[in-house]
């Protein structure tokens, strides 16, 4: 925990997977009406989001899921809140999971 506090922007994901890969997978996963592509960019799509990167690309490959995810990280909003945000309503259990697990570290950091 002690190399973050030298970091200026740190995000903690309930997941074992980089920002870029959970991102892509949760993307990919979404079928085409999902009114997430919409608020995104009416002209931003499934077909779009993995016209240069498919996410077997973005899952394997370190370097290509960070250009996929910088490429698109200014459509979706301030630190992929846009991203995020939707994920987060699907996933209330998973996220209630991970900030009470996240809360009782930084309890047990602080005694």
């Amino acid at each position: 925990m002690h190399k973050t506090k030298k970091l200026k922007n740190v995000l903690f994901l309930p997941t074992d997977q980089s920002p870029e890969q959970f991102s892509a997978n949760f993307l990919n996963n979404l079928n085409d009406t999902h009114p997430l592509w919409n608020e995104i960019d009416e002209t931003f799509d499934h077909q779009y989001c993995f016209q240069e990167f498919p996410n077997e690309d973005i899952q394997t490959d370190r370097e290509k899921a960070k250009k996929w995810f910088n490429t698109h990280l200014s459509d979706w909003g301030r630190n992929a809140s846009k991203v995020l945000n939707v994920w987060k309503k699907e996933n209330k259990e998973l996220v209630q999971e991970f900030n009470d697990n996240f809360d009782e570290l930084i309890n047990r950091i602080n005694k």
